[in-house]
């Protein structure tokens, strides 16, 4: 949302994301789930679950009937076919 809002990924961005994981996973682990994803970003693993979950929120937030369902479906049947110039759907 930082790179669509045009923030600062390294000040403004950083607090949006920080803020973002306090009230999702709360204080006492929020930082450092903060820290291990910043640590495992070139992860291919960690880059796909990403892509998909980030995909999910984009579309979340700007189609009223979406229902974000991409990244629970990735942990739930594991890993689909990834390409990421060609969004994964329903048919794949």
């Amino acid at each position: 949302m930082g790179r669509r809002a045009n923030v600062d990924q390294y000040t403004d961005g950083i607090v949006l994301i920080t803020i973002g994981f306090l009230m999702l996973v709360g204080r006492d682990k929020g930082p450092d789930h903060l820290r291990r994803a910043l640590d495992h970003q070139t992860d291919q693993l960690f880059f796909e679950g990403n892509y998909a979950g980030g995909s999910d929120m984009f579309d979340w937030t700007s189609q009223e009937d979406y229902r974000p369902l991409m990244l629970m479906n990735y942990f739930t049947f594991g890993r689909p076919h990834f390409d990421p110039d060609n969004k994964p759907n329903d048919s794949d």
